[in-house]
């Protein structure tokens, strides 16, 4: 099995984050929110080839699209989790649009945003539930706070499918 094969089908939840049922993460820390695509996402978009972001200044409003991201299968708006105004925006995607796929919740993040009203995050799912809605899915490693979930196919026996992909 190869390595792209092997990992494709892997989805990450990390802790601290709250997710939105659209497939956007959020993360406050102090008097800013990073907002990016979840690994879910990414993973369904295929190959991401075009970002495209507002420009820094520009508000955004709690369940709006901001921006999209293009694929080699299609084109999916991204929608804030929050509102606010961008205070930054991820300018590296211009250049390397690929990030959204290696490295969603770090190097891919997306816009930063200063909360117009903090309390919107409430609303948005915390990283249990998310990990309670990832159904017919197995844990097959945790590292780095990051939970690796993965279906098993059917028929292979769980011992033997984690050996093969670790």
């Amino acid at each position: 099995m190869d390595t792209e094969h092997r990992h494709r089908n892997l989805i990450s939840v990390l802790e601290g984050l709250k997710y939105a049922s659209s497939h956007e993460w959020v993360k406050h820390e102090g008097s800013v929110a990073t907002v990016g695509i979840t690994d879910h996402a990414q993973d369904h978009l295929g190959e991401v080839v075009f970002v495209d972001l507002p420009e820094t200044g520009t508000s955004v409003s709690h369940g709006s699209s901001f921006g999209a991201v293009e694929s080699v299968k299609a084109t999916s708006d991204i929608n804030s989790p929050i509102s606010g105004e961008i205070v930054e925006v991820n300018t590296k995607l211009t250049e390397t649009p690929g990030l959204v796929n290696s490295s969603p919740y770090e190097d891919g993040w997306m816009i930063k945003v200063k909360p117009s009203s903090p309390s919107e995050l409430e609303s948005e799912v915390e990283q249990k539930s998310t990990q309670n809605s990832v159904k017919k899915r197995k844990v097959i490693k945790t590292y780095k706070g990051v939970l690796l979930v993965t279906p098993v196919p059917s028929g292979v026996p769980y011992n033997i499918f984690c050996h093969r992909v670790f």
